[in-house]
């Protein structure tokens, strides 16, 4: 995934880049007018390309329960403002969709655990970090239809509450869509003050 990322963030670098140099040709833009409705659909449509390539995985049909979802995740080095300065950035690879099929009433819950793979990583910086879903939040219901899904935390919900995984449970009893925004923290091991969050997509719980 690294130098996949490292390819596709210069690619980002460059649509970006592009941006500036066309908006610096275009007139002024008129007042009322959101930025959004100022880009043109051709370069908001390469941004999403490129945006969802980086953050999204294949999708994963969950067959078992428990359903483990390993999500690869890296911290590579960017030039984001082009100016010489490296920086290092995190990004998480979450399954854009995980589908559960055979929804109906009366299902047992079944347990989903997403699992950070590695879960720590040393950069080209040389600076080791590991990788932890938020104590309480780490992963974050956007939507939620019928409730199915239920709040999880920390481990695989069994015995282990090592941070780098985390665990919700699906009744799967309604055919619903839920969208979840994962919150991922990558953590300097010689200095626990250095952290930053990972880059995420928003992903879906899907019920067939």
């Amino acid at each position: 995934m690294r130098h996949v990322a490292a390819t596709v963030l210069s690619a980002l670098a460059l649509t970006l880049s592009n941006q500036h140099v066309c908006a610096a040709e275009s007139p002024p833009p008129r007042k009322n007018v959101g930025r959004l409705q100022e880009m043109s659909v051709e370069r908001l449509q390469a941004f999403l390309k490129i945006y969802v390539h980086l953050l999204y995985g294949k999708d994963v049909v969950c067959a078992s329960n428990p359903c483990p979802i390993d999500v690869p995740v890296t911290v590579i080095q960017f030039d984001v403002n082009q100016d010489g300065n490296l920086v290092d950035y995190c990004l998480a690879e979450f399954p854009k969709d995980i589908y559960f099929s055979g929804t109906a009433s009366g299902n047992p819950r079944r347990r989903i655990v997403w699992r950070m793979t590695p879960s720590t990583f040393t950069g080209t910086s040389g600076i080791t970090y590991r990788f932890e879903f938020h104590e309480d939040y780490g992963i974050l219901l956007a939507t939620n239809p019928s409730g199915q899904i239920t709040r999880g935390g920390q481990g695989d919900g069994v015995g282990s509450t090592d941070p780098w995984m985390y665990h919700m449970r699906n009744w799967h009893r309604a055919k619903v869509t839920a969208v979840y925004l994962p919150v991922v923290t990558h953590i300097n091991t010689a200095d626990a003050s250095e952290m930053g969050v990972c880059a995420t997509g928003d992903p879906r719980i899907v019920n067939n």
